[in-house]
């Protein structure tokens, strides 16, 4: 069945719908007055117990869930990432809630199957999570106005038009 978003209920005037496939969690939203709201349950399991960590955040501009995982994350107007945190299949928490918290100056998130990376204020990325692809090695990358996460992979979008690519079949891509 499919919903128009703007016509159900309490969540009028959203910014952002972001589908969630993982787990039991379906639908995370981005209100306009900044903070989180969740369809359909829209939990998350943090530590072995269901939850909806997102619902105490606020001045959030943007989010990004991992599809393999219930990690969902915040950027907050201040440029500092909050986490919901989750696990995988396996058990396994990918990301560390100190080494996040240490992130400054973030203008954009984007999260692929396991990884998050993050636009810092200077151009440069920041990656963390599963880097079983090399979808995290984006040290050195200058200059990038605009990052996209894929399953494996990370995009970084140059403002001089250079196309920075790591990870999981990026050459194949670009042919």
């Amino acid at each position: 069945e499919t919903y128009l978003a703007s016509a159900i209920s309490g969540i009028r005037n959203c910014r952002k719908v972001l589908s969630v496939e993982t787990k039991d969690t379906d639908i995370v939203l981005l209100m306009q007055d900044g903070t989180v709201t969740g369809i359909g349950g829209g939990r998350l399991k943090y530590h072995d117990e269901w939850t909806k960590p997102y619902e105490s955040w606020s001045d959030i501009q943007d989010i990004a869930v991992c599809s393999d995982h219930t990690d969902l994350f915040g950027l907050t107007g201040s440029g500092m990432i909050v986490y919901g945190g989750g696990f995988g299949s396996d058990g396994t928490n990918l990301f560390d809630e100190d080494e996040l918290a240490l992130w400054k100056n973030i203008t954009a998130i984007s999260a692929g199957g396991s990884h998050l990376a993050a636009l810092q204020s200077d151009g440069t990325v920041l990656a963390a999570g599963n880097n079983n692809s090399g979808q995290c090695d984006v040290e050195g990358w200058t200059n990038i106005v605009r990052i996209e996460a894929y399953y494996n992979s990370t995009v970084g979008y140059a403002a001089d038009g250079t196309i920075y690519m790591t990870g999981y079949n990026c050459l194949t891509i670009l042919f």
